[in-house]
């Protein structure tokens, strides 16, 4: 899979990861874990917590998608079972200035 993405030479892989930028960075970010994501994307989305926190000494917003997976998370937003929508709406409204 990571082949795909990141091409076939497997000792760059670590150059393409986005983990130290999104520590880095200024810019809100929400991270949403599933809880049916394979096991390799919930220790993706903890490392990234790790190194946010590492980097600015506070969390980042999360938001834990029970009953979900990688698909179904994004796939259900305006449905009945949305968990997804009302997290990303949350996360915005914190972060909006009112006009």
């Amino acid at each position: 899979m990571h082949d795909a993405y990141f091409g076939a030479q497997r000792e760059r892989h670590g150059a393409c990861s986005t983990v130290e930028a999104l520590a880095a960075t200024r810019v809100p970010c929400l991270v949403a874990v599933c809880e049916f994501d394979p096991p390799e994307f919930q220790r993706q989305a903890a490392r990234l917590v790790q190194a946010r926190v590492g980097q600015q000494g506070a969390w980042p917003a999360v938001a834990w998608l029970a009953g979900h997976n990688h698909l179904s998370s994004v796939l259900q937003v305006g449905s009945d079972v949305d968990s997804l929508g009302p997290a990303m709406r949350a996360f915005v409204g914190r972060l909006a200035v009112p006009a």
